[in-house]
């Protein structure tokens, strides 16, 4: 649920773009017209340049024309110093604070900070994404994509498919941009309904974009639930893949380690018991999946289920016959 001042960080991004109606704002914010009048008492209090325009015959439009909004320059200057004077001293912890402060005084939204351990400002925090990382896109893009999903406005992409190397162009819906193993990708939807199902571009894939001057109500999505059973970059689905219970024996203890700390959605079940250490999964049956699993081979033994191990053995049987 979100609070009162999300809720108002969204109007004024989205009354900064291009004006609108009352009912075109409740529409936006899913909400009743009451409420909108509301938002927009408050925002007329907090002087953030919200201005009106009525023409004869038309409804009211509102729309923040934030130049106009009274500053108190003298102020933000000195601000400004004591963040340039607190960055060189390395005082990371009180940056964003004054930050903060500018950018209200100057009425400019301030953004959702980045989770603490996917970003640091700190310069001996070092994030290498490894030899097979995908992920090198401008910061100027992401930018661009996290402005739309703040804002619930539509985009044209044109987009790659990456196996047939076919472009498509596309209308969307931007929802969240989602960093996994090394891959950003755009999750999105083409429908107005709350509850589709989202839907995954690799934005690397995307080569052009535009805004347009379309919005669309509250759609969220639950990235949890969402790459729920999945093992590797995809996103699985019940339709398509099936669900295994695998259930392992692990020979090295440093293999145990490993299925601790790894983020398994849901949690890896670890358990000893007559002097053997079990784990259960439960993932979608993949083609990674089963590289992974042949991989820890000789370490691990399959228990169950008996189906899978039993394709486990025949591709291995049928490699040992490939290797001349």
């Amino acid at each position: 649920m979100a609070s009162t001042y999300e809720k108002l960080t969204r109007l004024k991004l989205r009354l900064a773009t291009t004006p609108a109606t009352v009912e075109e704002l409740a529409r936006y914010m899913d909400c009743n017209s009451r409420t909108i009048f509301r938002f927009l008492k408050d925002l007329e209090i907090e002087n953030c340049g919200l201005r009106k325009i009525k023409n004869q015959g038309t409804p009211r439009r509102f729309f923040i024309e934030q130049s106009k909004s009274n500053v108190n320059t003298a102020l933000i200057r000195s601000l400004e110093k004591l963040h340039k004077e607190v960055a060189s001293n390395a005082e990371i912890r009180y940056t964003k604070v004054i930050r903060k402060a500018i950018d209200t005084l100057q009425g400019t939204v301030p953004e959702q900070e980045p989770a603490p351990e996917a970003i640091s400002l700190d310069p001996d925090f070092v994030i290498d994404h490894g030899p097979f990382s995908e992920y090198n896109i401008s910061e100027t893009r992401i930018e661009r994509y996290l402005m739309a999903i703040k804002k619930r406005q539509c985009m044209r992409i044109q987009y790659t498919q990456g196996s047939s190397g076919e472009s498509q162009k596309l209308e969307i819906r931007p929802l969240k941009l989602i960093l996994r193993m090394g891959t950003l990708y755009l999750a999105y939807s083409t429908e107005s309904a709350k509850k589709a199902k989202p839907k995954l571009l690799v934005v690397k894939r995307i080569v052009q974009e535009s805004l347009l001057q379309e919005f669309f109500q509250p759609q969220e999505i639950d990235v949890q639930n969402f790459y729920k059973y999945c093992y590797g970059k995809w996103a699985g689905d019940f339709e398509t893949n099936t669900l295994l219970k695998l259930v392992l024996i692990i020979r090295e203890p440093w293999l145990v380690a490993i299925f601790k700390e790894t983020n398994f959605n849901p949690p890896a079940k670890i358990k000893k018991s007559k002097g053997n250490t079990f784990v259960e999964l439960q993932l979608f049956d993949t083609p990674d999946l089963r590289k992974w699993i042949i991989g820890l081979l000789p370490e691990i033994e399959i228990l169950e289920p008996l189906s899978f191990k039993e394709e486990i053995k025949k591709h291995l049987q049928s490699v040992i016959k490939n290797i001349k």
